[in-house]
């Protein structure tokens, strides 16, 4: 006798199944930016505590050395002493990618980790290379330790920095009262087209140019520390592209006075 064959269970039609592809496409379409949201929070998280942890060992360092702060120095030539709190031109592919430029330096041993000094969020390329990702992208407030007259190095003559009689460099952190501790910058998430030696400088009483600029890569924001021991995420209110050394600030003022005034209180 002819066995009859069985039917076939469970098969899906190729409508049912092109419905199926669709459905998953949409959710993706769906979760993806969601996801984008929650990776970019994550490594806005990961940066404050690495601003965080830098921060501490600062003040570590000052309780350490008769609350003096950890010296913030460049020399005249270009180079960095090794007294400074970190050194190496991140703009040069050699030194971008020289880690002993963070393990020699002074404030290593209160945090050895170098991968705090590094914000999460960077990609290359950077200036430094087409591949290269700087091992540093935080930067000091140049107030914080910078160099005056009379400061030397073993490595050379220092690049000594002052604005005003009003606001001078900070020797001590008891001397930090204008603007004061919890409204002082310390540590900035700088921009890969201006992040260079370990000073972060902001101009007094200008408007119409940034210095050194800090970073958007963290949705439209950047990350801070301060001399409190706290750190922020701040979103910008119109700052909206990575910006190099001096550049303009014709559509961003109201960015740069806020961050003027971390440094120098009108």
């Amino acid at each position: 006798m002819k066995k009859l064959a069985s039917p076939a269970l469970g098969a899906f039609t190729l409508i049912e199944l092109l419905v199926v592809i669709a459905i998953i496409a949409i959710l993706a379409a769906m979760l993806l930016p969601a996801l984008g949201r929650a990776k970019d929070r994550a490594q806005s998280i990961h940066c404050l505590s690495n601003l965080k942890q830098l921060d501490i060992g600062w003040i570590m360092y000052a309780g350490d050395n008769q609350e003096r702060l950890v010296p913030n120095w460049v020399l005249t030539t270009g180079g960095s002493p090794p007294e400074s709190w970190v050194g190496g031109d991140m703009q040069n592919p050699v030194d971008a990618t020289n880690i002993t430029w963070i393990k020699t330096c002074r404030l290593y041993v209160y945090n050895p980790n170098p991968g705090i000094y590094q914000c999460p969020a960077v990609r290359p390329p950077s200036p430094a290379g087409a591949n290269v990702v700087p091992v540093r992208t935080l930067s000091m407030n140049a107030r914080m330790g910078g160099a005056t007259t009379g400061d030397t190095s073993t490595a050379g003559t220092v690049n000594t920095f002052t604005v005003t009689a009003v606001y001078p460099v900070f020797r001590k952190t008891t001397a930090i009262n204008r603007p004061p501790p919890v409204n002082a910058l310390t540590f900035a998430d700088e921009s890969l087209l201006s992040v260079g030696d370990g000073v972060f400088f902001v101009i007094c009483n200008q408007q119409s140019l940034w210095s050194n600029t800090p970073t958007i890569r963290h949705s439209k924001g950047a990350t801070f520390a301060f001399a409190d021991g706290h750190s922020e995420h701040w979103k910008w209110q119109s700052l909206n592209q990575e910006l190099s050394y001096n550049a303009p600030a014709s559509t961003s003022v109201n960015d740069l006075i806020r961050l003027q005034n971390t440094v120098y209180t009108p």
